[in-house]
């Protein structure tokens, strides 16, 4: 079983990525806030289940390349503790106080590009869809919302253009079936969009 769409407050739906996750026996997962919730699809088989959550993120992100050997270290073990607590926030997974630190470091590193830390994940569920003789790529688009950051630069206008973020569409691979099994995120793309000056009232 994995967590295969995460429904934000706005009702907004992310595809996740296969995750190893032990059995679970509900189908939703309370998130941090009464607002969010995992949705856990019951029965749904993730590639390689078998594995831990290390050892998915070191076959996941072996070929990370951010021009940093200490970085491309700490995008393993930020995967691996990803993984293990995918339903906690960002400081919960990293443990503690010098981890989060670390792991803030490298996403708001100037150097360091969401292309550069998923593209071996992306690379990785391609190579699985060749296993298959059909794979559905199930499409969905995501708002990632920074309206309560007004001073946040490089976004736009989203829902009824009163809000302010990014559109994220991302692809993922499905073997479909009786059990369907997810093989992860086959890209992402990230979407700005440009207001539009209203017509004046005649």
């Amino acid at each position: 079983m994995t967590i295969t769409t995460m429904h934000t407050g706005s009702g907004t739906v992310m595809p996740l990525p296969s995750i190893p996750l032990p059995i679970i026996n509900r189908l939703v997962v309370e998130g941090e806030t009464p607002e969010q919730s995992w949705i856990v699809a019951e029965g749904v088989v993730p590639f390689e289940a078998t594995q831990s959550a290390a050892e998915w993120a070191a076959e996941q992100w072996s070929d990370v390349d951010v021009g940093d050997a200490r970085l491309n270290r700490r995008a393993v073990q930020m995967g691996a503790s990803m993984a293990a607590h995918p339903s906690r926030s960002l400081p919960q997974q990293m443990g503690d106080r010098a981890t989060l630190r670390a792991a803030y470091g490298m996403l708001n590193h100037p150097g360091v590009t969401l292309e550069q830390l998923s593209k071996p994940h992306w690379e990785n569920t391609r190579q699985a869809v060749g296993q298959h003789e059909v794979v559905l790529f199930v499409q969905d688009t995501t708002e990632l919302d920074y309206t309560h950051h007004p001073t946040k630069k490089g976004v736009g206008p989203i829902g009824n253009n009163k809000g302010q973020g990014l559109l994220l569409h991302s692809t993922l691979g499905v073997v479909s079936g009786a059990t369907p099994q997810i093989l992860g995120v086959a890209h992402q793309q990230v979407v700005l969009r440009r207001p539009v000056d209203q017509p004046r009232p005649k």
